[in-house]
């Protein structure tokens, strides 16, 4: 046998034949591709969706995070109210403009209070609010192009109902609007039946 030299060709590879079946045995198993449409399908679709989740879970861990804050300072004046006393009260109160005066709400704080029983326990519901920081704004259940105290539109806003319970098991219910001047949520206004 002669080794081609340089600038020689080279004969061409013999054609491959394919392999031999007989005419009973079955085809050859395709490639399924059904999987692999299946799968690009569920790629398609669940990463969009995924990230649609994950942002509705944000703002749901926001607005309960929100929530939280607003009964938890409305809590603090409730307890003020139930101990009755006028420093600790007077301390969540914010009487600024668009609000009942301090001496007013404190008012209000005493007759509720003498409605109250030390084992008088509350429970919120209903609660909306507006936060505002700078250009920015989160709402829950509340328009916030109206949902505003005058005179303050660039503060917080909020109103929480509080269903109060007594020993005896008579209940008032109280709504209490609240502002957000800082990081802390202050009681503006309060209606009490």
């Amino acid at each position: 046998m002669t080794t081609p030299q340089d600038g020689q060709r080279r004969p061409p590879p013999p054609p491959s034949w394919p392999p031999y079946t007989s005419p009973g045995s079955p085809p050859e198993p395709s490639k399924r591709r059904w999987p692999w449409i299946v799968l690009g399908a569920i790629l398609l679709c669940g990463l969009p969706l995924g990230g649609c989740l994950a942002l509705v879970g944000i703002g749901v861990s926001e607005f309960n995070e929100v929530t939280g804050a607003i009964e938890s300072d409305a809590s603090v004046f409730l307890a003020a109210t139930q101990s009755g006393e006028a420093s600790a009260i007077e301390a969540q109160l914010d009487g600024g403009t668009g609000c009942l005066a301090n001496e007013d709400l404190l008012a209000q704080a005493f007759v509720l209070g003498e409605q109250l029983d030390p084992a008088s326990t509350w429970e919120f519901s209903g609660t909306r609010f507006v936060t505002r920081s700078g250009g920015s704004t989160f709402s829950v259940n509340a328009d916030q192009d109206t949902f505003v105290v005058p005179g303050r539109e660039d503060t917080s806003t909020a109103q929480t109902t509080a269903t109060i319970t007594g020993a005896d098991g008579a209940t008032i219910e109280v709504v209490l609007d609240l502002l957000r001047p800082d990081s802390t949520w202050f009681v503006c206004q309060m209606t009490a039946s």
